[in-house]
């Protein structure tokens, strides 16, 4: 069963919105290149990144701020 474990990193000074852009982009071209490699969704384990804040951002996300642009990532 693979592993697919698509990383935004958390260095930087980006904001939360950034990240769960970025976020969003990636997991849309990672299922896109699944997809045409006819790998069955089903059949995989998905390991996502966590929507944060970067680590140099002075706007500290908050643990619900997270939580909740990891969940809207995840259902588009």
């Amino acid at each position: 069963m693979p592993i697919v474990e698509p990383e935004v990193l958390m260095d930087g000074a980006h904001t939360i919105e950034r990240c769960e852009q970025v976020t969003d982009a990636v997991l849309e071209e990672v299922f896109a290149q699944l997809h045409a490699a006819n790998v069955r969704l089903e059949g995989i384990i998905l390991k996502p990144n966590m929507v944060i804040s970067g680590k140099q951002c002075p706007q500290r996300a908050t643990p619900a701020q997270v939580a909740a642009a990891t969940v809207r990532c995840l259902k588009r």
